[in-house]
């Protein structure tokens, strides 16, 4: 009973001291007369607070998936369509580190991030306002330490955005290393290099691992700040409490100060998160400038053009090159100077040189993978007043490593599907290819797997040859396309050529000689200049040539052949042509 009277009469001195309405004719029954009215708005808030706080959830990761695939298909549209110069000069391993670390830290990582970081800086700053509405004496120190906090924060994040940015150029050579040993397992298996090659690999994770660490350990160099100071400003604001008790400084309560000491506990931690995940998602937004760097690539204009070329264009293949020179890119040196020949409609030319001579650069130059200086004109037309897409789409080349796609026999002879299956099964007859794709399961679809591995490098390199002949382009260019196949396929594919591009103009890049010796002329280039360029015959018949240099390295029997083969198209054929 003792216990019970000492409790109602707190009870009625509190509620006297706030003016609160409460009944005491019935303890047992409520204290609260608006007790119901209370829990009404109680629920309605909290059921208001659920509501807002699904809406803001769901809006917010909405517009982040939003901003994360917007950012993708940007950098993939950029990348798809630069030079190829950009593909030259950053390694593969580091362009698949923007498409995966750098995209998976913008589809997770970063909004997780933001949006704990603002929920945790919200309560904080609930928590200051609060205990400054109730102490506003602790302003002064707030801003003190505030500026602190600043200069703390960005001392960390002047070296911990650097880490992350070298962390993330360290990575790439992983990917490198990963997918070059994965392409060439065989081949080191076979040198018995496998020991050195887990030692180039640890090398590369180490070097990560370095940058990692530091990025761990000066994380934890800020947690301890941070609590440090969250500390000491707990201390100032109990000790500034006490003395305005103590002094009446300020109209302030225990229970008041008590409810300052129970958020600001509960902020030390927060607080010191708040800070830490801001620097975060600041150390995160390297990623996200990683991305926008490769969104912002130069393009080739693919589709910009002074002129469009006539309905079958080109219908002779005849090229000319009036002093052309050309160059990878405007900060190096040239590496074609002052072209000046002319390849007749239908001539067969070979190209011949040591290594660097320029020979593939010649393939660049037609292509126009970057702009050369001078004129090029093929039937009349200079091509640099076409559109990028008209000027490729009507060349045809069969490259030295045959590029196949994942997909079928079909989709690689015919991608956009614009040929009928007589067409496409005429074109593996001529490569000798028909009775083969036929023996398949399904035919012409069969599945090709990536990069065309369930085939030999023969047959890739006929498909190639196929989908040339379907194109059916008066220009072909073949770029040392039976270096890596035998002599047999070597002579199949030569056959093929011989009779399904007769009446096109054909150039050919071969350190073969067998390959080319019988073509109409050739041309022998050396540091990226016209040497010789003329009849095979009368070229190796002339000591001062190139070709008469590469021919006579050779062993007398092969030489003997070549200079045969030579003899007998000089002898059976006269082209006229134009040099100058």
């Amino acid at each position: 009973m003792k216990n019970k009277s000492y409790f109602l009469g707190l009870i009625k001195w509190n509620a006297k001291k706030y003016n609160l309405n409460i009944s005491f004719n019935n303890p047992s029954l409520s204290l609260f007369t608006d007790r119901t009215q209370y829990y009404i708005i109680y629920c309605f808030l909290s059921g208001l607070a659920i509501f807002f706080g699904l809406l803001r959830i769901s809006l917010f990761y909405t517009l982040a998936a939003r901003s994360a695939i917007n950012l993708h298909i940007a950098m993939f549209n950029k990348v798809f369509k630069t030079s190829i110069r950009f593909f030259d000069i950053n390694p593969i391993g580091r362009i698949i580190n923007r498409f995966s670390n750098d995209t998976g830290l913008l589809d997770d990582i970063i909004p997780s991030t933001i949006s704990d970081f603002m929920n945790v800086f919200m309560t904080v700053v609930g928590s200051i306002s609060l205990t400054l509405f109730l102490n506003y004496w602790l302003l002064f120190p707030t801003i003190a330490l505030a500026i602190f906090f600043i200069f703390i924060r960005n001392y960390y994040l002047t070296t911990s955005m650097e880490i992350k940015r070298i962390e993330g150029i360290v990575r790439s050579p992983i990917f490198v290393h990963t997918g070059n040993t994965l392409s060439g397992i065989s081949i080191i298996r076979a040198a018995n290099m496998e020991e050195k090659l887990n030692q180039e690999f640890n090398d590369h994770v180490d070097f990560h691992t370095r940058a990692s660490s530091t990025s761990i350990y000066i994380n934890r160099w800020l947690g301890i700040r941070l609590d440090s100071i969250t500390i000491i400003f707990t201390y100032i604001t109990l000790t500034s409490c006490l003395l305005i008790k103590k002094y009446r400084l300020l109209e302030i309560d225990s229970g008041e100060i008590g409810l300052m000491l129970v958020y600001l506990l509960q902020s030390t931690s927060l607080f010191q998160w708040a800070i830490r995940q801001s620097c975060e998602v600041e150390n995160l937004m390297t990623s996200v400038e990683r991305v926008l760097e490769y969104s912002e690539l130069e393009t080739e204009p693919l589709d910009k053009g002074d002129r469009k070329p006539p309905t079958g264009w080109p219908s002779n293949g005849e090229i000319t090159f009036d002093n052309v020179s050309f160059r990878y890119d405007k900060n190096l040196s040239y590496v074609l100077n002052d072209m000046n020949i002319k390849i007749n409609a239908g001539e067969k030319i070979g190209i011949v040189g040591r290594t660097g001579a320029g020979k593939s650069s010649i393939i660049q130059t037609l292509f126009r993978m970057a702009e050369p200086d001078g004129y090029l004109y093929i039937d009349d037309i200079n091509i640099k007043e076409l559109s990028l897409h008209d000027l490729r789409s009507k060349l045809s080349i069969i490259p030295q490593e045959p590029t196949l796609f994942i997909g079928t026999i079909r989709t690689n002879l015919d991608p956009l599907n614009e040929y009928t299956d007589n067409v496409l099964w005429d074109a593996l007859a001529q490569v000798q290819l028909k009775e083969t794709i036929k023996e398949m399961k399904d035919g012409l679809e069969s599945e090709v797997h990536k990069g065309g591995s369930n085939l030999s490098v023969g047959q890739k390199q006929l498909i190639c040859l196929a989908r040339a002949i379907i194109k059916k382009s008066k220009i072909l260019i073949i770029d040392e396309a039976t270096a890596n196949v035998d002599f047999k396929t070597d002579a199949m594919v030569q056959e093929a050529i011989r009779e399904c591009f007769k009446d096109c103009t054909v150039i050919t890049i071969a350190h073969r000689l067998h390959t080319i010796i019988d073509n109409d002329r050739i041309l022998c280039l050396s540091q990226g200049r016209v040497v010789n360029f003329g009849r095979p015959y009368e070229l190796i018949e002339d000591d001062t040539t190139i070709l008469h240099d590469l021919v006579f390295s050779l062993d007398k029997h092969e030489r003997v052949k070549l200079i045969d083969v030579a003899k007998e198209k000089y002898i059976n054929y006269e082209i006229p042509f134009t040099h100058f």
